[in-house]
């Protein structure tokens, strides 16, 4: 069995950036065809080669800023050692990783050629190569503007230092999202001037202990907050700039009309949802209803 375990994942941003691989054979890494990949991805979860920095710098070259590739390799005759390479549409960067023992205590460093953040656990035993977000996210690495462009290109977004996956299909979403924190500040006036069937739109609002949250306005002013799942599912694809949605208020129980111990208002809405393939601008204001 070998000591040795490489992984590898490349992400292009559209099907046809892997015909440029037609003249570049890496038949000797291990790597099949890619001109034939009939997909987004190409994954390898568990190879020997310890060429892992030649490969990410060739492929790298052939994706230019159309695509972006991660890996890494655990050799676990080195107590053990990660190096880990990846390419985001700017430079291939280079973190190492290893554990070692002063007959206290196993502790870990980092040698980092690029952003990364110390004090770091094997890659190869606490990630999934196959999710890119979570990988990134793991290890902490920090991304410039011009990678977060060709990342988000590829279906991966930063958002408040957090990356996240872009859906596909938008799945998942309640029927009726109930919004929280409906008394602070001035909502509950907000709310008593509300309608059912008016629509509303969101802006991001998020804060250390949410990053996803999302704030509901009407053509009045704030509501409140999306619930966290709905935020994390909406989110991404507003900061892609790939969702075109129509929200609606479909439930509506005013401060005048709940009984005198009751805190906050109800407020449900409808979310109709879709991903587009062009630009989307975010929503800055909803058509003005009579009231």
């Amino acid at each position: 069995m070998s000591q040795v375990n490489t992984r590898l994942h490349i992400r292009v941003a559209s099907y046809d950036v892997w015909k440029r691989f037609k003249k570049q054979d890496l038949s000797e890494y291990g790597i099949e065809d890619l001109s034939e990949i009939d997909a987004d991805s190409y994954v390898i979860d568990e190879s020997s080669f310890y060429d892992i920095e030649d490969i990410v710098r060739i492929i790298s070259k052939v994706l230019g800023k159309d695509g972006i590739v991660i890996a890494d390799l655990t050799d676990l005759n080195i107590d053990p050692f990660t190096e880990c390479y990846f390419y985001l549409g700017e430079r291939v960067r280079k973190t190492s990783l290893f554990y070692f023992y002063l007959g206290k205590r196993v502790r870990k460093a980092s040698f980092s050629e690029g952003y990364s953040k110390p004090d770091l656990c094997c890659m190869a035993y606490e990630t999934d190569i196959e999710n890119i977000d979570k990988w990134l996210n793991y290890a902490k690495f920090e991304t410039s503007e011009q990678e977060q462009q060709v990342m988000a290109a590829c279906g991966i977004v930063e958002i408040n230092g957090i990356y996240k996956e872009i859906k596909k299909n938008i799945t998942g979403l309640p029927s009726t999202a109930y919004l929280r924190e409906t008394s602070m500040n001035n909502r509950a006036e907000v709310i008593e001037k509300s309608l059912i069937g008016e629509e509303v739109y969101f802006v991001e609002a998020a804060d250390e202990y949410d990053p996803f949250r999302l704030e509901v306005f009407s053509e009045l002013g704030s509501l409140g907050y999306l619930d966290s799942y709905t935020g994390e599912t909406i989110m991404p694809l507003m900061k892609s700039k790939r969702l075109d949605y129509t929200a609606r208020i479909t439930e509506l129980v005013k401060p005048s009309e709940r009984n005198k111990h009751a805190k906050s208002s109800i407020v449900g809405i409808s979310i109709d949802a879709r991903i587009c393939g062009n630009p989307v601008p975010p929503k800055t204001s909803v058509p003005h209803i009579e009231r």
